[in-house]
């Protein structure tokens, strides 16, 4: 679907409510472009307020609760709160950027949240990904395991080396940030091996594609 430019996709509130998170968090200035919140009038299980939610939601915004609202809300802050994840909100280079590139004869993409440019700091460059989770300790590197967030790494590593024109893999950074209280906020430097496992690994998965799109399987 990616390559015939089909990209509609059903969404769970999950991902609306953190797609108003990395509007938030990422560009506070465009969440009236995301988002807005239901007014507090309008009663549950009214024409008035589903009249309103099927506006916004044709309009291509996300009515979120008032309470919905103070969630993301808490999360910002969190987020906004921790030195490290605060240091790299400051030092980004690029934010919700998209990166083309050409590869075996196809049009590649990657949209990472931050990219850092290669610099005294981050010799090979530097990508950071936003990711809301339920548990921001240390059990969040098993879980970027399971949830293949190394793929998803490797890609955006791939993409970056190919449309940059950068040799070395760009070093990769989680900021994750819980959605349930307390909402605490940590951030997590990837290993190399973690990026270059998801590197090789995402190749692959799109060798196999391209071999099953162009032989018809």
């Amino acid at each position: 679907k990616y390559f015939s430019g089909n990209t509609r996709k059903k969404t769970s509130r999950a991902m609306e409510i953190g797609t108003c998170v990395h509007a938030i968090v990422l560009e506070p200035n465009t969440t009236h472009e995301v988002f807005c919140v239901i007014p507090e009038h309008l009663k549950p299980r009214t024409n008035e307020l589903k009249r309103f939610i099927e506006e916004t939601e044709d309009s291509g915004l996300i009515a979120l609760k008032k309470e919905e609202f103070d969630l993301i809300k808490e999360m910002s802050y969190s987020v906004r709160a921790n030195t490290d994840a605060l240091e790299l909100l400051t030092d980004c280079d690029m934010i919700e950027q998209s990166f083309f590139a050409e590869y075996r004869g196809y049009t590649i993409k990657a949209r990472p949240d931050i990219f850092i440019k290669p610099c005294a700091r981050y010799p090979r460059g530097l990508i950071v990904d936003l990711k809301t989770t339920r548990d921001a300790s240390s059990k969040f590197k098993r879980d970027a395991y399971n949830l293949r967030y190394h793929i998803q790494a490797g890609w955006y590593a791939h993409v970056l080396m190919n449309a940059l024109n950068i040799d070395e893999i760009p070093d990769f950074v989680f900021i994750a940030v819980e959605n349930v209280e307390p909402y605490s906020t940590s951030v997590f430097k990837c290993t190399s091996e973690f990026v270059e496992y998801g590197y090789n690994k995402s190749l692959q998965l799109f060798d196999k594609l391209t071999y099953c799109m162009e032989s018809g399987r």
